[in-house]
């Protein structure tokens, strides 16, 4: 009796306290993590390759692809699921969602059919996101650099890198190349650092470097301090998790 009290006074605190944002309809195809138009090359080196609660965004708020590797927390009659941005929705509306088919399935577990979802923008949480920033080359060239992001609590806004005492802002245009690709199209002078700015403004700078690998594992995560509080809620409603930052 007590227990489903607590639940219930949970269940009000957050019919009160948190809001979503965007209302649109939930579609269902058969996405991956890698391989959508954001360019992912596999899910996160730290990650359980099973993990696969993925979302194409619809193209307005695809924004140039800077919400690619960002985090979603959907609800649908009274469920929620996080998954993740790796790809988009060139048809859909703005606020609409096309759920990879393990996603649409744990959410709305009913049959395919376009459904009225409710969802936000939010700090990855741990089984999505774990460990520290990574960063990986797309082609190891000392006269052309892309570089993508991968693994990051919130969104990526600049990549900075270190030449000869200065910070040179990276290029970010889908026109040149499809996906959360930042360039760099100059020679690459040994050592260089590398500097990522989210979209909090906070910073991450990396080690010196004196070669270019595959990936850089960077000694730092963002804390994404300026972002909203996080809920976390199963599928059933009964297991409430709080993060709140």
């Amino acid at each position: 009796m007590y227990q489903l009290l607590l639940i219930s006074l949970f269940s009000l605190f957050i019919n009160l306290s948190y809001q979503f944002n965007y209302q649109g309809t939930a579609t269902v195809y058969g996405g991956q993590i890698y391989g959508g138009s954001c360019g992912f090359k596999s899910i996160w080196a730290n990650k359980n390759m099973n993990f696969n609660y993925g979302v194409a965004i619809n193209s307005k708020q695809y924004n140039n692809s800077l919400s690619c590797g960002k985090c979603v927390n959907i609800e649908y009659n009274n469920r929620n699921i996080n998954a993740i941005v790796t790809d988009i929705c060139p048809e859909c509306q703005f606020g609409d969602l096309d759920l990879f088919t393990q996603t649409y399935n744990t959410l709305i577990q009913e049959d395919p059919g376009r459904k009225n979802i409710k969802w936000n923008f939010i700090d990855c949480p741990n089984d999505i996101v774990s460990n520290n920033l990574q960063l990986r080359i797309d082609e190891i060239n000392y006269y052309w650099l892309s570089i993508q992001p991968e693994n990051f609590k919130c969104g990526i806004s600049k990549i900075f890198i270190k030449q000869n005492n200065k910070w040179l802002e990276l290029t970010r245009n889908d026109n040149i190349m499809t996906g959360l690709y930042f360039i760099y199209n100059t020679k690459v002078n040994i050592p260089f650092q590398l500097k990522i700015i989210n979209e909090y403004n906070e910073e991450i700078i990396s080690d010196e470097y004196y070669e270019i690998k595959n990936l850089f594992i960077l000694n730092n995560q963002f804390s994404c301090i300026n972002n909203h509080k996080e809920v976390s809620i199963n599928q059933n409603n009964l297991n409430l998790n709080f993060d709140c930052n």
